[in-house]
């Protein structure tokens, strides 16, 4: 039987892959899963919430024909990847109580190495950072698609919108974002 907070956790991961990339009508076990490259920044109470519904929810993912693996997570200042085997909430957690673990934050070649990784690739920002923000056009433009709890792209600047807009035309990338209710977890 499902927790109610699992059912949930699977509705909001599942949309977010739904949004992001819809499945072929007919997808069945006989055919190999979609590998998704997520990216987690600004792993706080909403990034960390996700990262344990991604990981709680993985096997119903899996029967959806979605291998979704969190490749890499950073704070403001480190970071950490593993395109092998992922990242968990110990790993970050581990760069909390260790400033020295992991590597200086590089959201750029983040989102480099996710594209690397798997042949989608998801940015997933749950900060309020205008910094982080920027960088969605150029991620866009690279393919990376984006999923956001803020609007600031779209209530912002004009020109950062712009460009946003325009690198989605342009690479067929999505942008998503949606409003927090409750506790601050993401509904899409």
């Amino acid at each position: 039987p499902y927790h109610a907070r699992a059912a949930i956790s699977m509705a909001q991961i599942y949309s977010i892959c739904l949004a992001l990339l819809p499945l072929a009508s007919g997808l069945s076990a006989t055919i190999a899963p979609k590998k998704i490259a997520v990216g987690v920044v600004g792993p706080g109470l909403g990034g960390s919430e996700v990262l344990r519904q991604i990981e709680a929810t993985r096997p119903l993912l899996e029967q959806q024909g979605l291998d979704v693996t969190v490749t890499a997570i950073s704070t403001s200042k480190r970071m950490i990847c593993d395109d092998e085997d992922g990242c968990t909430l110990e790993d970050i957690e581990g760069i909390l109580n260790d400033p020295s673990g992991g590597v200086d934050a590089d959201l750029e070649q983040m989102a480099a190495k996710l594209q690397a990784a798997a042949p989608h690739a998801v940015m997933l920002d749950t900060t309020a950072s205008e910094a982080v923000s920027d960088l969605y056009a150029p991620w866009l433009a690279a393919g990376v698609h984006v999923v956001t709890p803020t609007k600031q792209v779209g209530s912002g600047a004009l020109t950062r919108g712009r460009a946003s807009r325009d690198a989605m035309a342009a690479t067929g990338a999505r942008m998503r974002d949606e409003t927090t209710v409750g506790a601050g977890l993401p509904i899409l």
